[in-house]
């Protein structure tokens, strides 16, 4: 017989736990591919308003997590010279513009087998079946724009700029996919700009555009900031970053 209190207990210490998780105030490297401006906007502006994940979905996050670790595990068996974290026990970051726009790297390969070139970044991602198998196929510029954006953008603002090895381990059956992301310097710059475009609308109190033009976009109906952003703003953007 199914034994649901202590479902019960865990959902509970979760919940108190994702409160305690403090929102970001900055523009994540990981969200500027993103194809709208106005939600990387509110990511700033209006870190409150993210939507505090369910204790199931928590646990879908946490286990990104735990498989990123174990993909970091693998390439030290492999004898990849893997760093993840400086001497203060910190991930290697980097911040731009007064700390409103900052990236956080999952490793660092200062040597390995010759197979590739060194210093280069690490991504390591884990993924449903179906959305793997699309990035086996088709890469993941082609795949997820986000997620190529974030590797270009870290790898010019870490000033490491050979290919950037990037992993994904499907969560289905632990196949693993990895492919060497080169860097596109031009495309790179593109982001930074991008950023400072979004800065100077918040700075100067103007909503950036947004990326769709119905609410109704799938993009729109699992976006956190949906209703302050398609609500009627009579007054303009109230905002204090």
């Amino acid at each position: 017989m199914a034994f649901d209190g202590i479902v019960r207990e865990i959902e509970k210490a979760q919940m108190k736990e994702i409160k305690k998780e403090k929102f970001r105030n900055y523009i994540g490297g990981s969200i500027l591919g993103s194809e709208c401006d106005r939600k990387i906007q509110y990511n700033l502006t209006h870190p409150h308003l993210r939507i505090l994940p369910e204790p199931g979905k928590q646990r879908i996050f946490d286990m990104g997590n735990i498989i990123e670790s174990y993909l970091g595990k693998l390439l030290r068996i492999a004898q990849f010279d893997l760093i993840t974290e400086k001497s203060d026990g910190e991930q290697y970051s980097f911040k731009m513009a007064n700390g409103k726009i900052q990236g956080h790297v999952d490793g660092i390969l200062r040597g390995g087998p010759k197979i590739m070139s060194y210093p280069a970044l690490v991504e390591f991602k884990s993924a449903k079946h179906s959305s793997f198998q699309k990035f086996k196929k088709n890469g993941v510029a082609s795949e997820n724009q986000q997620y190529f954006a974030q590797v270009q953008m870290y790898q010019k603002c870490m000033n490491i700029t050979n290919d950037a090895l990037w992993m994904v381990m499907n969560k289905d059956n632990s196949e693993i996919y990895a492919e060497l992301i080169p860097h596109h310097p031009s495309f790179a710059e593109s982001l930074i700009d991008k950023a400072d475009r979004i800065l100077q609308a918040t700075d100067n109190d103007m909503l950036c555009d947004r990326g769709y033009l119905d609410k109704n976009n799938w993009h729109c109906k699992f976006c956190d900031f949906r209703e302050e952003c398609w609500k009627e703003m009579e007054s303009g953007p109230e905002w204090d970053v």
